[in-house]
């Protein structure tokens, strides 16, 4: 129980980063310098402001200088970051240490890609690249024998996207999804990354039905990011692939 309040804790960190990593890329800024600042009054802020979570409610959601009202995703980011580096330890630690570290590093990319591009609608690319990295690397500890099929896994699915991506001119997806696309496929490998994009793309299509619904979107003109819906299909297939699977053949079972 301590190693997982310990893991959380440190998710927390974690996450306040990966928010700023997020925002940064998302604005074209850099990451790597410069100090976190108010977003509004642009003061630089000090450590007892840079506390996940516990910051926020003390100042009461606002800036402690402008008074401005602070975005919940800071708190959001940073809980949501814990819980998943908990729930992704416990789902790898029996394959041992270095499969839940590559683990976790590869949700983190997941995540941030996901605020980056709500918030944003762009793809990061360098943590694609990253993320693709650490994909490969995993595989390579893990199942040094499917290295192939997953490489094959992502070379379809971008090919498929860019498929897409030209015959709708763009207006389909955007070209950040197809390289979303290879990385889900290095990441989910056969036959996953097909659950994975039924996911995405079922997933996709009832959110936008319920905005049309609700009036948040106009049925023809209207669009919104579907890389949160990649990620979303990415992690379910991730953290539980198996059980998805096993679900799905017992569905298709019922019809053979």
């Amino acid at each position: 129980m301590l190693e997982l309040i310990f893991i959380f804790l440190i998710g927390l960190f974690f996450g306040s980063f990966f928010l700023v990593v997020a925002d940064r890329l998302g604005q074209g800024k850099s990451f790597i310098t410069g100090r976190s600042m108010c977003e509004f009054c642009r003061h630089t802020l000090s450590w007892i402001e840079l506390i996940p979570v516990l910051s926020f409610l003390l100042q009461g959601g606002r800036c402690k200088h402008c008074k401005k009202r602070l975005s919940v995703w800071y708190p959001i980011a940073e809980i949501a970051t814990g819980l998943l580096l908990v729930l992704v330890y416990l789902l790898f630690i029996p394959q041992g240490i270095y499969p839940t570290l590559l683990a976790q590093v590869i949700a983190s990319c997941l995540l941030i890609i996901f605020i980056t591009d709500y918030k944003y609608e762009i793809i990061p690319f360098p943590i694609i690249i990253v993320g693709s990295f650490i994909a490969l690397i995993s595989i390579v500890i893990s199942s040094p024998v499917l290295l192939l099929n997953h490489l094959l896994s992502g070379l379809a699915a971008g090919l498929f996207f860019l498929f897409i991506f030209f015959i709708t001119k763009g207006r389909g997806m955007g070209f950040g999804d197809v390289v979303f696309a290879v990385f889900m496929g290095l990441v989910l490998g056969f036959p996953f990354i097909l659950a994975g994009l039924y996911i995405a793309f079922i997933s996709g299509a009832l959110i936008s039905l319920l905005l049309v619904l609700l009036k948040k979107k106009k049925l023809h003109g209207g669009t919104i990011p579907f890389g949160p819906f990649l990620v979303l299909g990415t992690a379910i297939m991730l953290l539980a692939g198996k059980d998805v699977m096993l679900v799905i053949s017992s569905y298709l079972g019922g019809f053979v």
